[in-house]
C-alpha cells in the first residue's frame, strides 16, 4: 500500500521531467545544437517585406537612391537580403537617373556588392527629351552602389536609338565615365550628313 501511494505522487513528477527533456531534445534539433561543437547552419528568413520600399539621402538631404521590391527576405544567419522583382532607382546630381529592374536581387553580407538576375534591365535616361536613354540588358548585373562601379558578366545587349552593341559581358565605373566590353559588336543607325 505504502509503495502505491509513492509511486502515484511521483507519477507527475516524473511526466513534468520526461516532457521537459523532451522539450530541450526539440530545441536543440531545431536550434542545431544538440551535440557540443556541432552547429548546424540554417538559412531561415527572419524578417518578410511585402511591397517593400527603402529610400536613402545623400548629404544634402536630397533623395539619392530608392531600392523596391514586391518582396524582401532577410536572413540572419549571415546577414543577407534577398529580394523579388527588384528595382534600384539612382538619382545622382549632375547624372542622367539610372535604374535596373530584374526579378531577383541579392545583397551579399558583409559586402557592398547587390547582384540582380533574371531578365536584368540597368536603364541610363537621357538627360533631354532628344538624348534617348541607353538600355542594357542581360540575366546578371552586379553592382557596387558605393563605389559607382559594376559589372555583366554574360552577354550583354545595349540599344540607344537605333544604335545597337553586343557583347560577352561589360564591366563600368560611373566615377570616370568608362565601360569596358569583350568581344564587342556594334551596329550603328545610318545618320544624315550635317548641312
Amino acid at each position: 500500500m505504502g509503495f502505491d501511494r509513492i509511486s502515484n505522487s511521483w507519477l507527475p513528477i516524473g511526466i513534468l521531467l520526461a516532457l521537459t527533456a523532451t522539450s530541450f531534445w526539440l530545441k536543440g534539433v531545431v536550434d542545431g545544437s544538440q551535440q557540443p561543437g556541432i552547429t548546424l547552419a540554417r538559412h531561415d528568413p527572419d524578417l518578410i517585406v511585402y511591397s517593400f520600399l527603402a529610400h536613402q539621402l545623400g548629404t544634402n538631404g536630397q533623395l539619392r537612391e530608392t531600392l523596391g521590391a514586391k518582396r524582401m527576405l532577410h536572413y540572419p544567419d549571415d546577414d543577407s537580403s534577398t529580394y523579388e522583382d527588384v528595382e534600384l532607382k539612382s538619382f545622382d546630381d549632375g547624372q542622367a537617373p539610372m535604374s535596373i529592374r530584374a526579378e531577383h536581387g541579392e545583397r551579399l553580407p558583409n559586402s557592398e556588392l547587390v547582384t540582380f538576375s533574371g531578365h536584368a534591365v540597368l536603364t541610363r535616361f537621357g538627360l533631354t527629351s532628344e538624348d534617348p536613354s541607353y538600355i542594357l540588358k542581360t540575366d546578371v548585373i552586379e553592382i557596387f552602389p558605393n563605389q559607382k562601379q559594376g559589372r555583366a558578366p554574360g552577354p550583354v545587349i545595349i540599344e540607344h536609338g537605333l544604335d545597337h552593341l553586343e557583347a560577352d559581358n561589360m564591366t563600368f565605373d560611373e566615377n570616370i565615365s568608362k565601360s569596358e566590353f569583350l568581344r564587342a559588336r556594334v551596329h550603328f543607325a545610318q545618320r544624315r550628313p550635317l548641312k
